[in-house]
């Protein structure tokens, strides 16, 4: 036995009845927690995206370049840099968790499952995960949302709790 591990119970732990999780058995929670933890990845992605376009738009920004000559390119420019400012609004829609960040977020997903016409396989796998992400739980977007942190600690209390109980009957 180890002296230093945490003390352990073999009674499973108690789901407090005030909790707002206590209507939801282990599975539904656990799928809201990586719901939730993939969309944190999808805004991430999104900030990565953001940088990609600007970083590839700073040889056309140049001020000797020739880029920017005639009122096409300069359209292009202005439309090119347009998107990533929606990103970012996105992304912080998403990570507010607001009604709208998931609007923005199954638009772009959208529209990265398009690319798919380009062969583009990476804009294909964040958009369909962002997708299920978005339209696989609704109760995780809006006013009265669950937050991701109550997730994890809900998540992390009854897995520890199926692994005691586990302990238990294995005894």
């Amino acid at each position: 036995m180890n002296p230093y591990s945490a003390p352990e119970t073999s009674e499973p732990l108690a789901i407090d009845a005030n909790s707002p999780f206590a209507h939801l058995d282990f599975e539904q929670v656990k799928k809201l927690y990586y719901r939730s933890c993939n969309l944190s990845c999808i805004a991430v992605l999104q900030l990565l995206g953001i940088v990609l376009i600007c970083v590839s738009l700073l040889p056309a920004l140049r001020p000797n370049s020739s880029a920017l000559e005639g009122p096409e390119s300069v359209g292009y420019v202005i439309g090119t840099l347009s998107v990533p400012l929606l990103l970012l609004v996105s992304s912080v829609g998403i990570f507010k968790r607001t009604k709208w960040g998931r609007i923005l977020c199954i638009i772009f997903c959208i529209l990265s499952v398009l690319t798919i016409l380009g062969l583009n396989i990476l804009g294909l796998l964040i958009g369909l995960a962002g997708l299920f992400a978005c339209f696989g739980s609704p109760q995780l977007f809006g006013p009265n949302r669950y937050r991701h942190g109550d997730l994890k600690e809900e998540f992390k209390l009854r897995k520890a709790a199926m692994k005691n109980a586990k302990k238990a009957r294995s005894r």
